[in-house]
């Protein structure tokens, strides 16, 4: 089965919106998505209409989101959150109403599964027993639950109430889920990561250093990823797009530039090394060598 891992990355999401069109013109079909944060938002929509036209109307998604759907820092609104022991600087309430108006008109995720044939698993992290969720491994889990759990970034927006448990985003434990999507039946993975690693360079102060540590820790789990299911033997491509300096984490007025720009990287990717569909006999024979050269 063919899987499609899509990275978090807030208004950077927009990137991968981008990209995915110039895989989708390839014939590029996912059976199984996996996503995190902006990712796991992707995923849905894209699981509902894995197809060009589908992407494109992902993309007038992105560009409608602004400050009234995700809502706009601010200083004073911020201090009188943390004095009044609010869990996030912005409340989720906005998103929430935003993605009740535009997911599909389904509820659960065994319901989004059978729009195109094409399952779709988004990560959450339990703020109780710090366990990481798949939603969309229980056919009744709901769609707003998953795509919330997953966009709680911490500390822009709450946690999110499932069944009396708090959801944090998944990037907390993993930001590009490729074992997601081999664990759940996926035998190949394109993944789209998004990476800030070098943009971060150099911005200079308290909040770039910030943003810098969280930015080598994000690039070392997904390094580790991907080194783990390489030894597995399982044929990866990563496109990697990378964030342009100058624009800030929730800044969402660059959409159309994001876009564009996704689009130019992926388009630059698959130049220098097409996309490559292994067929079932490949596979084996990968796996094969790979137990004969030890590393199964």
């Amino acid at each position: 089965m063919i899987g499609l891992a899509l990275s978090g990355g807030a208004n950077f999401g927009a990137l991968q919106a981008g990209a995915l069109e110039i895989i989708l013109e390839t014939g590029f079909r996912p059976q199984i998505i996996t996503g995190t944060s902006a990712g796991a938002l992707n995923a849905v929509f894209l699981a509902s209409d894995p197809t060009v036209d589908g992407v494109k109307h992902l993309q007038e998604l992105w560009k409608k989101v602004g400050p009234k759907e995700v809502g706009k820092l601010n200083v004073i609104m911020s201090v009188r959150r943390l004095a009044s022991h609010e869990e996030s600087l912005l409340p989720g309430e906005p998103l929430a109403q935003f993605l009740l108006r535009n997911l599909p008109k389904i509820e659960t995720f065994g319901e989004l599964g059978q729009i195109a044939g094409v399952k779709a698993y988004v990560t959450g992290v339990c703020v109780e027993d710090a366990e990481l969720r798949i939603f969309g491994d229980l056919p009744e889990d709901r769609l707003i639950d998953g795509c919330m759990s997953s966009s709680a970034m911490a500390p822009f927006l709450p946690p999110w109430k499932v069944d009396g448990k708090r959801y944090l985003d998944g990037g907390v434990y993993v930001k590009l889920p490729i074992t997601a999507a081999i664990d759940r039946g996926a035998t190949q993975v394109v993944a789209l990561h998004i990476t800030d690693f070098k943009a971060r360079l150099a911005q200079k102060g308290i909040l770039a250093v910030i943003q810098r540590s969280v930015a080598l820790m994000s690039n070392w789990m997904v390094e580790t990823e991907i080194q783990q299911t390489r030894r597995l033997g399982v044929p990866v491509r990563v496109i990697r797009l990378l964030v342009p300096p100058g624009i800030p984490l929730w800044d969402y007025s660059q959409a159309d530039r994001l876009i564009e720009l996704g689009r130019d990287i992926a388009r630059k990717s698959l130049e220098e090394e097409p996309l490559k569909i292994y067929n079932p006999l490949e596979l084996l024979l990968r796996q094969v060598g790979n137990k004969l050269n030890g590393k199964d």
